[in-house]
């Protein structure tokens, strides 16, 4: 769906002459609206809108998503510098690599600003490649164009490539003694750490650096540390180079008062689906805290999942994703897919849908018998448990099973990365208090039983004329007797006793039919007030899309 206000922008966008604008550099800008590319290699008449905090833009390999960054970021400019005294703003020539063959068309785009007064203005941009001094060809960008009061427009600017860093053991990095960080950056630095990767040995940090290739964090010496710089993970690495520009960006706004745009290059790069999930929580923070509009690039179908859940941000344009699509195209001028679902994305970057590979693939459900099968069938919803494979040949004794599951779940959770267990209702709190699987679940009982003792004592209680006799099309004094062949008395009975009856229960259980026993489950599932009203449904389907998620398949609703 088209960004219906970045539309807006467009048609209501002014000239610099209009807004009687005569100098770029005073120009005060409240955020960068997106850009309108009219030619850019082989995209033509392309909106890219942005989030007035967070922009994600993803496509397959070759869809030009780091250069339309550059191309948002790059025509700003402002004299900030990042902690190691370089240019804040990434060089054009760092960004584009353009070819004398193929990149000889001068190429154009409008760039859209919303203005502190809240006038929208439109600035066209040329980008072509031309011949410096040593008659070596660079990228030139201009922006309004050549007369006095055009180029860039002042904004702190940044476009950082964390994919493409040069790994630690490659460079000559060294711990620079001559940059000392803040008691408050580095309070900020370990926070970062600890949050992101949970690493809490970053309190103490030293800058590293390679002048040119690299500037990064390492970990200072103390009684507490086991390595330095040296031995830092390629994500450790990237987050150091991240945290530096996000501290220059805080430092460059006390400094010169200014907004500005940071560009992320390959964000997901040497990070697990985790710590992904804690950075895109971070920097939407971050830039609502600060007035730093954030835009980065990935294919992590995760990363894209869980952007895509934070729906009242989508909503109310503060986060915008921005999807290159290649389906339906021609000559290369690809499509713009705006806040797409996630179904899109996902057939988008594997050529698969995800419903058809969802389809065969089934999470294990662990329970204690048969009949703790029939119950969990009774309380799930079908196209629920489609996709589950209910295992209950745990063991092939009486009441081990519920100890095997037990001891599985508290000392070789590893074995169940792919399983959600359900024990039966009879277990005790001091029996599953100490373990931290957090896929277990137990059958909802009002009792605390097991599930056959639970049905039995509310058939048994039924009055006679029941609904429930009628559409079992049997007399409930049939009921009565098949009990009483397994020393089952429920009719009037104490709870209590009942209790001390499992093992005639499940074997009644065992010899019905199985059609049968499935029809009893069925009505008292519905039918029993606290079992109808319990968050089984709702808990089992949340453990259920967490491993979902994990393989990065559409949840359930």
């Amino acid at each position: 769906m088209d960004n219906q206000k970045f539309i807006t922008d467009i048609k209501k966008a002014k000239t610099k002459k209009a807004l009687r604008i005569t100098d770029n550099k005073q120009v005060n800008i409240k955020r960068v609206c997106g850009i309108h590319i009219h030619n850019f290699r082989t995209l033509k008449d392309t909106k890219i809108p942005l989030g007035k905090n967070l922009t994600i833009i993803s496509g397959k390999n070759g869809t030009m998503k780091s250069a339309i960054m550059g191309l948002i970021g790059h025509p700003f400019n402002t004299d900030a510098k990042n902690i190691f005294g370089k240019d804040l703003k990434t060089p054009v020539h760092k960004i584009f690599k353009l070819s004398e063959e193929y990149d000889q068309t001068r190429y154009n785009y409008d760039l859209l600003i919303e203005l502190d007064n809240e006038e929208i203005l439109t600035t066209p941009v040329e980008f072509y490649l031309r011949k410096d001094a040593r008659n070596i060809p660079v990228p030139r960008v201009v922006v309004s164009g050549k007369q006095k009061g055009d180029g860039n427009f002042n904004l702190n600017t940044a476009f950082i490539n964390l994919q493409r860093l040069f790994p630690m053991i490659n460079t000559e990095a060294e711990e620079l003694e001559t940059i000392e960080y803040s008691a408050e950056q580095a309070t900020k630095i370990g926070k970062f750490y600890t949050k992101i990767i949970q690493k809490g040995n970053y309190f103490n940090a030293n800058a590293v650096s390679d002048e040119g290739f690299k500037y990064s964090l390492g970990p200072a010496k103390s009684k507490k540390t086991i390595y330095d710089f040296s031995a830092i993970s390629s994500g450790e690495d990237n987050l150091g180079h991240l945290i530096n520009v996000i501290m220059a960006f805080e430092e460059a706004i006390k400094q010169n008062g200014l907004k500005g745009i940071l560009c992320i290059d390959e964000i997901e790069a040497s990070l697990h689906p985790s710590a992904q999930k804690q950075l895109l929580d971070y920097l939407l923070k971050w830039s609502k805290k600060n007035d730093i509009q954030v835009i980065f690039n990935t294919h992590s179908l995760y990363l894209i999942q869980k952007a895509i859940e934070y729906e009242r941000d989508i909503k109310e344009n503060n986060l915008q994703l921005n999807f290159i699509s290649t389906q339906g195209v021609r000559d290369l001028n690809y499509n713009i897919i705006e806040n797409p679902s996630y179904s899109q994305a996902y057939k988008e970057l594997t050529f698969e849908k995800p419903e058809d590979l969802s389809e065969n693939y089934k999470i294990d459900v662990l329970v204690e018998d048969d009949a703790a099968k029939s119950f969990i069938n009774a309380l799930l919803p079908n196209n629920i448990k489609n996709r589950i494979n209910i295992t209950t040949k745990i063991s092939g004794g009486a009441g081990t099973s519920k100890n095997i599951l037990k001891s599985l779940c508290k000392n070789a959770s590893f074995l169940l990365s792919n399983c959600i267990v359900v024990l039966d209702g009879d277990v005790l709190p001091n029996e599953i208090s100490k373990i931290k699987f957090d896929r277990l679940l137990i059958l909802p009982d009002e009792f605390s039983f097991a599930p056959e003792v639970s049905l039995i004592y509310y058939i048994g209680n039924l009055p006679e004329g029941d609904d429930f006799f009628v559409k079992m099309d049997r007399e409930k004094q049939a009921f009565i007797r098949d009990f009483s062949n397994y020393e089952l008395y429920p009719e009037g009975v104490a709870i209590t006793e009942m209790k001390l009856k499992v093992a005639g229960c499940k074997s009644w259980a065992k010899n019905l039919k199985r059609r049968d026993f499935n029809k009893y489950v069925n009505y008292y599932c519905k039918n029993d007030d606290f079992i109808s009203k319990s968050n089984f449904k709702h808990d089992f389907i949340s453990k259920l899309n967490d491993l979902l998620v994990e393989q990065s398949l559409p949840d359930f609703e």
